[in-house]
């Protein structure tokens, strides 16, 4: 027997197993890694953004940069990075990123916001530092 071709709304995913806490995506996007990946990206394209005189004509191009490279960058989007894809795509992905990481944090954050803070709760807290005063000795009147 001859098996049913799947129609493509069957062959896609389900979004519960996307957005579960387990899978892969959800993972990756609420990663500290792929947070600084983005912003080494967001920063060097910046850089070149700086470097390359920006919303300038392409004959400027041309003959700042010769016939070759003046093309190239034109072409690429270098001439307007900062409305390039090559800007405003890691852009987004760290917004998503970042509402990732909140939504992800967000029911933890709220049951101890929720939760009364007595001398127990208190003990559990991370320690965050450490201040050790060095012991003087009191002088006396005598």
């Amino acid at each position: 027997m001859a098996r049913e071709p799947q129609s493509p709304t069957t062959a896609c995913l389900p979004l519960e197993f996307i957005l579960k806490p387990k899978s892969w995506l959800w993972g990756t996007l609420t990663s500290i890694r792929l947070t600084v990946f983005l912003l080494l990206i967001l920063a060097a394209v910046a850089v070149i953004g700086t470097i390359v005189p920006q919303n300038q004509p392409q004959n400027q191009y041309l003959s700042r940069f010769g016939e070759v490279w003046g093309a190239l960058l034109w072409r690429s989007g270098f001439s307007w990075v900062y409305f390039s894809p090559w800007f405003l795509g890691p852009i987004v992905l760290l917004a998503v990123n970042i509402l990732a990481c909140v939504v992800h944090g967000l029911p933890q954050a709220v049951r101890r916001a929720l939760q009364p803070l007595t001398v127990s709760t208190a003990l559990t807290l991370p320690e965050r530092g450490q201040i050790t005063w060095p012991a003087k000795s009191i002088p006396t009147l005598s």
